[in-house]
């Protein structure tokens, strides 16, 4: 089959990242893992050293804006949202209006 699903586990990630055989094949790729959790979202890089085998993975900086416009740079999201006015903030911002009453 030419478009196959890849099914992947942890088991099989660490058993192809310690095969000599599937180490040129995983060095040349970037995996993306979104870890959408009940109060948080994280979002990582994970990349395989070719000359050493290692592991990396990198969680990456989420821009998120706040109330008052400025914006807020974390590798955290919280899992809210909140209509204000007319923007809809998302995570940090949204989590800062949960004891502000709503506006009239």
């Amino acid at each position: 089959m030419a478009n196959s699903p890849i099914l992947l586990s942890l088991n099989a990630l660490v058993a192809a990242a310690t095969s000599n055989a599937s180490r040129p094949a995983l060095s040349s790729r970037t995996f993306v893992g979104i870890d959408f959790g009940t109060s948080t979202t994280v979002v990582s890089l994970a990349q395989m050293n070719a000359e050493t085998g290692e592991i990396t993975v990198e969680r990456l900086l989420i821009p998120q804006e706040m109330p008052d416009g400025r914006m807020l740079e974390h590798t955290l999201v919280p899992s809210a949202i909140a209509w204000t006015g007319q923007k809809l903030l998302i995570g940090a911002g949204a989590l800062e209006l949960r004891f502000r009453p709503p506006s009239s």
